[in-house]
């Protein structure tokens, strides 16, 4: 058997299978671009900096994006905003006035004296996300990561973000 890709359009992609006998066709492949650079715009910008990558994969958006500190940050949620204007549909991720959103992606929370915290990436609105990690001061509980949770944020800490998210107006 033999498996042929036939491009329609710049976004969808169909394969088609022949055999002997036949030749089966509209079978929708996700339409994934190739990763690409990009600034990532988070909401800590003093003493931040930041770099990602994204593609899209089908109706989704996959970033990936470390940010490293060369000091302590504001005193605010760390928030990051999608690029591009985009919107994550919020239909697909949760409804955000009861907070049931699920998370849609993970971070990875190091600081410099070898602590090492995972955290969820949850919509926070349609244009932004935060993390929300264990908490330092109560290890039970968890908390949205801030300058001084779930540690003291300082020079040489970072964070490795991935998420994917569904976007508004983007078909498979």
């Amino acid at each position: 058997m033999k498996k042929l890709f036939c491009l329609v359009s710049l976004l969808t992609l169909f394969s088609v299978e022949i055999n002997s006998s036949f030749a089966q066709t509209n079978m929708p492949v996700r339409a994934i671009t190739p990763w690409e650079a990009f600034s990532a715009a988070v909401s800590w910008s003093e003493n931040a900096s930041t770099f990602g990558f994204k593609r899209r994969v089908g109706d989704s958006l996959e970033v990936r994006i470390t940010v490293k500190l060369s000091g302590s940050p504001e005193t605010e949620n760390f928030t990051i905003f999608l690029p591009d204007e985009l919107e994550i549909d919020l239909e697909k991720v949760g409804n955000p006035p009861s907070n049931s959103f699920h998370a849609v992606g993970h971070a990875l929370l190091h600081n410099r004296d070898g602590a090492a915290i995972f955290g969820q990436v949850l919509p926070s609105g349609k244009d932004r996300l935060r993390i929300r990690a264990a908490s330092s001061t109560s290890p039970s509980a968890s908390t949205y990561v801030n300058s001084t949770q779930p540690f003291r944020w300082s020079a040489d800490d970072e964070m490795s973000i991935l998420f994917t998210v569904p976007v508004q107006r983007w078909q498979l």
